[in-house]
């Protein structure tokens, strides 16, 4: 069966002709798919990098699949070419038995559209939610929010299957009037059991996200880092506060120099999915201080780890901590006095969290979303 898998993720192709894409995209997440489709083809964005910057990325391996590039839609290069990439996406989807569109995104908003159009099924993976993204990522996003949001929902709502990948929140906000299944999109393929980390007066802080959307809110954590050194409670401790992901650090930077904390902040750039693990194992206090967020992947990675973790409470992320690892977001008081109390009381956070990862196991994820992509796969043959 020929299945095809459309969403806005941005892939990357050097001189060579390589192909890449960012840690949310492993090949352990393809072969979902391509275990159970013959035939797999991937339509989305691609941009240009260098291939020494290809080992910060995941190889895409076209051996057993295959991807079709369109244009970005939200360019000046995308608009001018949009008919182009709408007949590239409907001869996709009409040469295709089963399609899988990852929602929210704009290229499954028209491939949704075609679909619709042309009388063709499919199905919806909602993985995050378009008003909360969009609302706080720029002023021109809070423009368009409305529209995408009800674009999206509409879609969503008329999809023959939807896979949502959280509990409640998703599905309440993004119903559908199709078949519904809820399975998460992170895997865990090693947890923690043994090891228990303790801490001492160096204490690792890390959050992991594109540095250059602000709405994943590292701002807050530097700005708790420096209310928390006026309060003298970083006097006797040494601590570092790790920013990991891929973007533009300059407004990071100038957040951290204007609140007196730059020496507090390593920007580690991106890091290959494969060696996530290894570096949490490093980090005691893992935060997700998102304005915006469906679930958290590295959240829960983190939480596997056994790093004693805090997030915002936003999302479907409320659903994965005790309450008392939730601040309001973009509330720098209410985040420093969270990381007193984690602080303060680490084992139980981290036992706490780690908690909460179990029912993301390898084993447990994996037989779930292969029992619905089977029906999936059945119901289109």
């Amino acid at each position: 069966m020929k299945c095809l898998f459309i969403h806005d993720a941005v892939f990357k192709r050097d001189e060579k002709g390589n192909l890449y894409n960012d840690g949310s995209f492993s090949e352990e997440v393809w072969e979902r798919y391509t275990n159970i489709f013959e035939e797999f083809t991937v339509v989305s964005r691609c941009e240009f990098i260098s291939s020494d910057l290809g080992e910060k990325f995941n190889f895409f391996d076209i051996g057993n699949k295959t991807f079709q590039e369109v244009e970005s839609i939200t360019s000046a290069r995308g608009i001018l070419r949009y008919k182009e990439t709408k007949k590239i996406m409907e001869a996709a989807i009409k040469d295709s038995e089963c399609v899988i569109i990852r929602m929210p995104s704009f290229n499954g908003i028209i491939a949704a559209n075609i679909c619709k159009r042309i009388k063709k099924p499919y199905v919806c993976e909602v993985v995050g939610c378009a008003w909360d993204s969009l609302r706080n990522y720029s002023n021109f996003g809070k423009i368009i929010a409305p529209i995408i949001y009800f674009l999206t929902k509409y879609y969503i709502y008329n999809a023959s299957d939807a896979v949502y990948i959280t509990k409640c929140f998703l599905e309440e906000r993004y119903p559908t009037k199709g078949n519904k299944y809820v399975c998460s999109n992170v895997l865990l393929k090693d947890v923690d059991n043994e090891r228990i980390k303790t801490l001492t007066n160096d204490i690792s802080i890390s959050t992991i996200a594109a540095i250059d959307v602000k709405y994943k809110g590292q701002e807050y954590v530097i700005k708790a880092l420096s209310y928390l050194r006026q309060e003298g409670f970083l006097n006797d401790k040494n601590l570092n506060y790790y920013i990991v992901g891929p973007g533009n650090n300059t407004y990071l930077k100038d957040v951290a120099i204007k609140e007196n904390v730059l020496d507090l902040i390593t920007f580690v750039g991106p890091i290959k999915h494969s060696e996530i693990y290894d570096f949490l194992d490093k980090i005691d206090i893992y935060i997700q201080p998102s304005l915006a967020e469906a679930q958290g992947r590295s959240l829960i990675e983190a939480m596997s780890r056994r790093c004693a973790c805090l997030c915002s409470d936003v999302g479907g992320m409320v659903e994965l901590l005790p309450k008392n690892h939730i601040f309001e977001r973009k509330n720098v008081v209410d985040l420093s006095n969270k990381i007193i109390d984690c602080i303060n009381n680490y084992s139980d956070f981290s036992s706490e969290s780690f908690e909460g990862s179990l029912e993301f196991k390898q084993e447990i994820v994996n037989n779930k979303r292969k029992d619905i992509l089977l029906r999936i796969k059945e119901k289109y043959e």
